[in-house]
């Protein structure tokens, strides 16, 4: 890794820990040190991080119109099978598989 710090007095710095709250992001993050001038003893590190952008879609019921009722019935139609799954996990994995 190239160094990020010079000192005037010729040492030079490198950073060697990255701190992310987060396995997966750990994975997929790069760095690097830019060769951009900084106007400062340090240099400036460009972080990227590529994560997957998954799509959420939402069905709004309005109970003013007695959209209650069809809430209830949309809900006990995957209320069973959700409780089955979970009843089913033995590990971690198989919690994580029934999320999805």
């Amino acid at each position: 890794m190239p160094p990020t710090f010079f000192h005037t007095n010729g040492t030079v710095g490198r950073p060697d820990l990255s701190i992310v709250s987060n396995n997966e992001i750990a994975a997929r993050a790069l760095w690097e040190v830019l060769e951009e001038e900084s106007l400062s003893d340090h240099q400036y590190i460009k972080l990227e991080i590529h994560l997957e952008r998954k799509t959420m879609t939402f069905v709004i019921f309005k109970t003013k119109y007695g959209g209650h009722s069809k809430f209830h019935r949309n809900l006990r139609q995957y209320a069973h099978q959700a409780l089955e799954d979970l009843c089913n996990c033995n590990n971690k994995e198989d919690l994580e598989q029934s999320n999805q």
